[in-house]
């Protein structure tokens, strides 16, 4: 196996880990909430919290670093449009994990252990962290979109 194939496998298998994860988790997200199942729903954000940290930050900057490798070595400028709007959307999504999500599902937590999955206040909170998550995800399938046109 050569470097560059390395680094493809490195960039695609942490690409579907992330991506599909993340996906994973908003449809079973979406799913207790349309069977109205706020203790479901409520059980997956510890579980979301630890998938952050553990499986999605390390995949990401993976996915990332390999895919700045692979453009580099394949003579891709990182001023090419299609290039910088994926460097502007990891930016964002990091920005948007560290300062939003990551610590706002810490508080929904703590608020779930403190009033339980019934709570009102918890349950609109996870709504706008569920909802700001799938616009993140969308960003980032919308750029791995134009990259692959773009190699093609």
């Amino acid at each position: 196996m050569t470097f560059h194939e390395l680094l493809f496998v490195l960039f695609a298998s942490s690409l579907v880990l992330w991506l599909g994860g993340a996906i994973t988790g908003q449809l079973m997200l979406a799913r207790s909430r349309v069977l109205h199942d706020v203790t479901f729903a409520a059980r997956l954000i510890p579980m979301v919290r630890w998938l952050i940290t553990t499986i999605y930050i390390p995949a990401a900057t993976t996915a990332f670093a390999s895919g700045l490798l692979l453009a580099y070595r394949n003579g891709v400028s990182f001023t090419t449009p299609w290039l910088l709007f994926l460097i502007v959307v990891f930016v964002v999504t990091v920005i948007i994990g560290s300062v939003y999500s990551l610590p706002e599902y810490q508080r929904l937590t703590k608020v779930l252990n403190e009033r339980g999955p019934q709570d009102k206040d918890l349950q609109r909170r996870l709504t706008v962290a569920a909802w700001l998550n799938r616009a993140e995800l969308c960003l980032v399938v919308l750029g791995l979109i134009g990259m692959t046109l773009n190699l093609m």
